[in-house]
């Protein structure tokens, strides 16, 4: 993405999927995203914090790589039937790096199943893998339940002693909510900060030829919903009682029961889910709170459901990444 203008990605199509490269990203992409979605963490905006966490830069948020990736969607027809979108972060992305993001079918969800699995990746040029996912198209998924070992969006499995953990409590808490309406200067403004290309995000004709009642929304477009808060994303962890300059953003999952659109109203309730822990690769304990967010019309109605993992390290071992 160049700041001069918006981008113009290279988009190829095979049999074997498609994809597209990005980039060179720059601190303009991170704060044009930030005012889109609400995100000021400093982090990803203020080079001295960062460094003062120990990091040799700004960092991309996790959720502008889940968007841009979510991309890959506005011109594939399979886009047209998403269900699911569920990723895992596994690097920082940071200034100057180009991103190469590809999808490819992998089969079906399960056997029997009209649903159909998409395997979605982000590296850099030099084959770091920033980011792994999935999107489901067909048959509608649960968001509940077991899931695959290697399925992203699982929650790692829990070290003895989680019960003590005073957050444990509150599981079941409803955290947040939140009533917003889905404005076409929003749309169109969070559309733009992930370099959206197709013309559905800001023309109301061409949405409606296409199906949509009016302009829909891009898939990640629920993450604005703290903003109608009076708050921002990062006082969720605050309200948690977690240390953010500690929390990584680790997984998110979204569920698609339909696509909103400009002019409706959305109620969103976020509940506290889950409150785990497992070891990190360097033996360290690592806190993992999951929070499910469920978005209806005014009518009650099921749009969206989300799901967010973080990732609170131990003392001593700094940085809000996603």
């Amino acid at each position: 993405m160049k700041n001069e203008a918006p981008p113009l990605p290279t988009v190829f199509f095979d049999e074997l999927g498609a994809g597209m490269t990005i980039g060179p990203l720059t601190r303009t992409d991170f704060v044009r995203f930030a005012g889109a979605g609400g995100d000021f963490n400093p982090v990803h905006h203020d080079e001295v914090y960062a460094r003062g966490l120990g990091y040799p830069s700004v960092l991309a948020m996790g959720l502008f790589t889940a968007s841009v990736a979510a991309r890959l969607f506005e011109t594939w027809p399979l886009g047209q039937a998403l269900k699911e979108y569920s990723v895992r972060f596994l690097a920082p992305v940071w200034p100057g790096e180009e991103l190469v993001i590809r999808a490819h079918v992998a089969g079906a969800a399960g056997q029997g199943s009209a649903t159909r699995r998409v395997a979605v990746s982000v590296a850099n040029l030099a084959g770091e893998w920033k980011m792994k996912g999935e999107a489901h198209t067909g048959a509608l998924p649960s968001i509940g339940g077991d899931a695959p070992s290697d399925k992203p969006g699982m929650v790692p499995p829990a070290l003895p002693g989680v019960a003590e953990d005073v957050l444990a409590a509150r599981i079941g808490e409803i955290v947040r909510t939140v009533r917003f309406p889905v404005e076409a200067g929003k749309v169109r403004e969070f559309a733009r900060a992930i370099g959206a290309t197709s013309g559905l995000y800001c023309d109301q004709e061409a949405a409606r030829r296409a199906g949509y009642a009016d302009v829909p929304c891009p898939p990640t477009f629920t993450i604005v919903a703290p903003m109608y808060a009076c708050g921002e994303a990062i006082e969720l962890p605050g309200r948690l009682g977690l240390d953010l300059n500690r929390v990584v953003h680790g997984e998110q999952a979204w569920i698609y029961h339909r696509t909103p659109v400009v002019g409706e109203v959305l109620q969103g309730e976020t509940r506290l889910s889950s409150v785990g822990a497992r070891m990190s690769a360097a033996r360290q304990p690592l806190r993992i709170v999951t929070v499910e967010t469920k978005f209806t019309d005014l009518h009650g109605r099921p749009v969206i459901d989300e799901r967010m993992v973080m990732v609170e390290k131990p003392p001593g071992h700094g940085g809000m990444a996603g």
